[in-house]
């Protein structure tokens, strides 16, 4: 969360919870892991959206969530795991919509370079009420 009124704490427990939530419904989850040991250094997830699929026709997947751990980031193994990512996933949907934010430019080259086409803009406001 970009939200400054959100602490990163919070933030983490939130994006836990609801990852924890996909897994446990059967989302699919990819793990990188580092080239000299069996540590995980990155996790992607997914899931087929069945009320999309349905009305589309197609098996509609989302990327949930995309990390590589800090220490290995800029090495290229975001791009290896997005792309084992989508070999694994590619299986079970046709369409994978991929959700960044707009001035995360190092994902959103992942994602190009990978033949990922940008379809819109999205940004999200906050209102404290």
């Amino acid at each position: 969360f970009a939200d400054l009124k959100i602490p990163r704490s919070l933030a983490t427990k939130i994006y836990l919870e609801i990852s924890e939530k996909y897994l446990k419904s059967g989302a699919h989850v990819t793990v990188l892991k580092r080239p000299d040991s069996n540590t995980a250094i990155g996790v992607a997830i997914g899931f087929v959206d069945e009320p999309r699929s349905r009305a589309q026709a197609t098996q509609y997947g989302v990327l949930w969530l995309i990390v590589i751990d800090p220490e290995f980031v800029g090495r290229g193994f975001g791009h290896q795991l997005f792309s084992r990512f989508c070999e694994e996933f590619g299986q079970v949907c046709d369409l994978l919509e991929i959700g960044t934010q707009v001035q995360n430019e190092s994902a959103q080259r992942i994602y190009e370079m990978s033949g990922a086409y940008k379809v819109g803009t999205a940004l999200t406001f906050h209102k404290w009420l």
